[in-house]
C-alpha cells in the first residue's frame, strides 16, 4: 500500500476467500487456477504446495531421531522400510544456550575442531556455505556474537592491572588470560571464528576472479556471511587463532600423554587454520612492490600449514571410534538446518569426508596455492614460461581458490602478474620464437601493435585456468575470431615493414613476415588446443569422428612445425649473422680457431623452446600413426560406420569445426578434403600398418629423446609432465603391439575394437580382443 492516507474502511478483509480455497484444495484436485487454460509451461513453473517435503523443506524424523533406523535400512521381512513421518528442520540457533558449552571438554573440542576441517573441505569443493560451513552451528551470527561478547577483551584499566599482577606473581601455574571461559571454549570459538573468516575470504577471492562455475563454487550466501564487515574483523580473528595457539602451547606442556594429545591435536587445527588465513588475505591483495617479499613469505606459511595436516594425520592414523563424538557432532552441525534458506527444490547431495579422508584434500589444496600461484609469481618472467605453468595448472585440476588467485594477480598495477609490462613480455616472445629484431618491435609500425596484441594476449593466458569444459566455448565465441582478425592486422604492419626496410635489417631481401608468422603461430596453436580438448572432453563420438579429429589436429600440427621451422631457421641465422666476425683474415703466426657459433649462442629459453618443438612433433606422429591404424581397421573390415536418421557425417563435420571458420590462415578444411586426405584404399594393408608402425616408432623414439633432455630444464618449466609422458610411451607401444597383431590376422577375422582413452586423454590406445 503506498498511499499512507489510505482509510481502513478502504481495506477489504479477504481471510475468508483465502481460507475457502485452501479448504478446497485436495491430492485429487490440488489446483487453484484455471484447468482448461494451465499449459505446460504453467507445469514446469509452478511450485507444488501439497508435499510436505518440498513446499515446507521438511526431513525424515529419523535425521533427528537417532534411535529409529535411518531411510534405507532393512526391516524384518527384508524389504526396504518405508519412512513417511517428515518434520520441520532444526530452527538455526539463536542463543548460545541450545548449544553444548559450559561443560565442553578439551576431548570435546578436539571432535568439533576436526569436523570442522571436513565442512571446510566440502566447501572449497563446490558446496555452499550454506551446505557446509554454517552447518556448524556455532558459526551462526547469534551464536558468534554472543561468545565474541565473552571474550572480547576487558577495558584497558583492567588490562593494566592484570599485567601488573601477573608480573608481581611470576610463580603462577596457570596462564592468565584476559579472554575469559575456559581453554576448551576458547579453542572452539577461535576454531569457528577462523572457519567462518576462512569461507569469508574464499568467498570474496571466488566473486572477484568471476571464472568459477556451478559445479566450482556456489557463491550465493542466503545472508549467512555478514559477521565480517572490514578488513580488521579478519586481522582480529588471526589474533584469536595466534593467542588461543599460544595458550594451547602451554596447556599442552603442562598436561599427561592422553589430554596432551588432545590438547595437540586442536593446536594442529589451529595453526593450519591461522596458515590458510594468512595465505588468502596475502595473496588476495598483492601491490606491484612486495610481489616477490610476499610470495616468498606465503611459500614459508603454507609450508608450516602442510606441515601441520601432515602431523595431524599421523596422529589420527590408529585413532579409534568414539560413540559419544557421534552424540556431540550431531548436537553441533546439522546438515538441514539451512534448508529453508536453499529453497523447497531438493538440494545437490553434499558430502561431507570423514576428517582423515578430507586433511590430505586440504593439504593438496594448500600447496596448490604454493606450487601454482607463488612460483608463477616468481618464476613466471616470459610469457612462454606463464602459459606452461599456466597449462600444468589447466591439466591438474587444480582447485578454483588458486585459479581465482591466479586471475587476481594475472594483470595489475598495469603489469603482468605485477612485475612486467606485457608489451616489453610479447617483444620479448617474439624475439625468442621468431628472432624479431628489436628494432621492428619497437618502431614506428611494430610498437602500437604490440599494444593492440595485449588484451588478445592476456586472454590467452587467462583462459587457461578456466575449467577445460569452458576453454572451448570461450575461444569458439572470443578468440579465434580475434586472432583472425590480428593477422589481418599483423600482414599489413610486416607490408610497412617491408616498405621502411626494402633491403631487410642485416641485407637479407625481403624481410621476413615476424608479425604474421607470429600471430599465424598462436592461432594455430589454439585451433590445435581446441581440437585437443574436443577429444578429451569425448565431443566426438564413435571411431569415425575421432579419425576426422586426429586427422585434422595432425593438418593442424603439421603447419604450426611448418611455421615453427620457418621461424627457428630465421632465428639461428640472425643469430650467427650477429656472431659473425665483421672483418676477415688470419691471425700472424698460424691458422684462426674456428668456435662453434651456433651452439654457444644456446640460452635455457632456447632449450625450453627446443623441448616444446620435440612435444609437437611426438603429437603429430601420433596423430598420423592413430588415423592410419583406424583406416586399417577399416580395410580389415573390423569397424563398422555410425549410421544417423536426423543427421550426416558431413553436417557433424561442420558444426564441429563451426569455430574455425572464422580464421582465414590456416584455412578450416571441408568433409570433403578429410575424404580424400583419409581414403587409403590403393594402399595395401601391409603398407599401410608398416607406416602405422613407423609412427608410433617415430615418437617413441622422441619421447625418449625428451625425457633424456628433461633434466636440462627446470620441471616447472617443462611443455608436459613426465607422467604424461609416461602414458603416452604407454600408448605408441602398445598401438604399435596391435598394428603388428592385425598385420598377422587374416581378413574378416579381426576380434572387437576398442579405443581406450583412459592412459591418455588425448591420445587413444586401440586394442584388438
Amino acid at each position: 500500500i503506498e498511499s499512507e492516507n489510505l482509510s481502513s474502511s478502504n481495506l477489504v478483509d479477504i481471510t475468508s476467500i483465502v481460507e475457502a480455497c485452501a479448504s478446497s484444495l485436495s491430492v485429487k484436485d490440488p489446483f487453484l487456477c484455471n484447468e482448461e487454460t494451465f499449459n505446460l509451461h504453467d507445469s514446469m513453473a509452478a511450485l507444488e504446495l501439497m508435499d510436505r517435503k518440498l513446499d515446507c523443506c521438511e526431513i525424515p524424523r529419523s535425521a533427528y531421531d537417532r534411535s529409529k533406523k535411518k531411510i534405507g535400512g532393512n526391516s524384518k521381512d527384508g524389504k526396504e522400510e518405508e519412512e513417511n513421518e517428515f518434520v520441520p528442520p532444526r530452527p538455526p540457533p539463536s542463543s548460545l544456550n541450545e548449544l553444548p558449552w559450559h561443560d565442553l571438554t578439551l576431548k570435546d573440542t578436539k571432535h568439533i575442531a576436526l569436523e570442522i576441517l571436513a565442512r571446510l573441505e566440502s566447501m572449497l569443493n563446490g558446496a555452499s556455505v550454506c551446505e557446509s560451513t554454517f552447518t556448524c552451528l556455532y558459526a551462526h551470527e547469534p551464536v558468534l556474537k554472543e561468545i565474541y561478547m565473552q571474550f572480547q577483551p576487558p577495558p584497558l584499566a583492567n588490562q593494566i592491572t592484570e599485567k601488573m599482577a601477573a608480573l608481581l606473581s611470576p610463580s603462577t601455574d596457570q596462564p592468565t588470560s584476559s579472554s575469559g571461559g575456559t581453554l576448551a571454549q576458547r579453542a572452539v570459538y577461535a576454531s569457528v571464528l577462523g572457519l567462518v573468516a576462512i569461507s569469508h575470504m574464499v568467498q570474496n577471492i571466488a566473486f572477484n576472479a568471476d571464472i568459477y562455475e556451478e559445479e566450482d563454487f556456489s557463491i550465493n550466501t542466503h545472508g549467512l556471511m555478514d559477521f565480517f564487515g572490514e578488513d580488521g574483523d579478519l586481522a582480529e580473528t588471526e589474533g584469536v587463532l595466534h593467542r588461543t595457539v599460544k595458550e594451547l602451547l602451554i596447556e599442552e606442556d603442562e598436561e599427561d600423554d592422553d589430554e596432551s594429545q588432545d590438547t595437540r591435536v586442536i593446536l594442529l587445527v589451529l595453526e593450519f587454520q591461522r596458515a590458510f588465513l594468512r595465505v588468502c588475505i596475502s595473496m588476495a591483495k598483492l601491490s606491484a612492490t612486495t610481489v616477490s617479499r610476499v610470495a616468498e613469505e606465503t611459500k614459508v606459511v603454507i609450508n608450516s600449514g602442510v606441515q601441520s595436516l601432515e602431523q595431524l594425520q599421523t596422529i589420527l592414523k590408529d585413532e579409534k571410534e568414539d560413540e559419544e563424538k557421534e552424540v556431540l557432532l550431531h548436537k553441533v552441525f546439522d546438515l538441514y538446518v539451512n534448508r529453508p534458506l536453499v529453497g523447497n527444490a531438493p538440494i545437490r547431495k553434499v558430502v561431507f569426508r570423514q576428517p582423515k579422508e578430507a586433511i590430505p584434500i586440504l593439504s593438496k589444496v594448500l600447496s596448490e596455492v604454493d606450487w601454482a600461484v607463488c612460483e608463477l609469481l616468481l618464476q613466471g618472467t616470459t610469457l612462454s614460461r606463464i602459459r606452461r605453468m599456466l597449462n600444468r595448472v589447466s591439466v591438474s585440476s587444480v582447485n578454483i581458490l588458486s585459479r581465482s588467485l591466479i586471475v587476481l594477480n594475472l594483470y595489475f598495477d598495469d603489469r603482468l602478474l605485477g612485475q612486467h609490462l606485457l608489451m616489453g613480455l610479447i617483444a620479448k616472445d617474439m624475439q625468442q620464437w621468431a628472432g624479431v629484431p628489436s628494432d621492428l618491435t619497437e618502431g614506428t609500425f611494430g610498437r602500437p601493435f604490440l599494444g593492440r596484441l595485449a588484451k588478445p594476449t592476456y586472454d590467452t593466458l587467462k583462459f587457461l585456468v578456466l575449467n577445460r569444459n569452458r576453454q572451448c566455448a570461450y575461444m569458439e565465441t572470443v578468440m579465434l575470431k580475434e586472432w583472425s582478425n590480428l593477422q589481418n592486422e599483423a600482414k599489413v604492419v610486416d607490408i610497412k615493414h617491408r616498405q621502411e626496410y626494402p633491403d631487410g635489417l642485416l641485407g637479407e631481401s625481403p624481410l621476413p613476415p615476424f608479425f604474421t608468422q607470429y600471430t599465424f603461430l598462436l592461432t594455430v596453436w589454439l585451433m590445435e588446443h581446441y581440437v585437443g580438448l574436443g577429444i578429451e572432453l569425448e565431443l566426438f563420438y564413435g571411431q569415425y569422428e575421432l579419425s576426422i579429429a586426429y586427422w585434422y589436429r595432425d593438418y593442424l600440427l603439421s603447419s604450426l612445425l611448418n611455421t615453427l621451422t620457418r621461424m627457428r631457421g630465421t632465428k639461428m641465422a640472425d643469430k650467427v649473422a650477429k656472431a659473425s666476425p665483421t672483418k676477415k683474415g688470419k691471425k700472424k703466426g698460424g691458422t684462426k680457431k674456428k668456435t662453434p657459433v651456433a651452439s654457444s649462442l644456446i640460452t635455457p629459453e632456447d632449450l625450453e623452446y627446443d623441448l616444446e618443438f620435440l612435444l609437437i612433433q611426438i603429437k603429430r606422429n601420433m596423430c598420423r600413426g592413430i588415423v592410419r591404424f583406424i583406416a586399417a581397421l577399416n580395410q580389415a573390415g573390423a569397424l563398422t560406420v555410425e549410421k544417423y536418421v536426423f543427421t550426416s557425417h558431413e553436417r557433424r563435420f561442420e558444426k564441429r569445426f563451426e569455430a574455425f571458420g572464422a580464421v582465414s590462415q590456416p584455412p578450416s578444411l571441408s568433409y570433403d578434403d578429410f575424404l580424400q586426405g583419409s581414403n587409403f584404399s590403393s594402399v595395401s594393408r601391409e603398407d599401410l600398418l608398416a607406416s602405422v608402425t613407423e609412427s608410433f616408432k617415430s615418437s617413441k623414439s622422441d619421447v625418449d629423446k625428451l625425457m633424456k633432455q628433461m633434466d636440462l630444464v627446470e620441471a616447472k618449466f617443462l611443455p608436459i609432465k613426465e607422467s604424461e609422458l609416461r602414458n603416452l610411451v604407454k600408448v605408441c607401444v602398445g598401438n604399435s603391439v596391435f598394428a603388428q597383431k592385425l598385420l598377422q590376422t587374416k581378413e574378416g577375422e579381426c576380434g572387437k575394437v576398442e579405443f581406450d582413452l583412459e592412459t591418455h586423454k588425448q591420445f587413444c590406445a586401440i586394442k584388438i580382443k
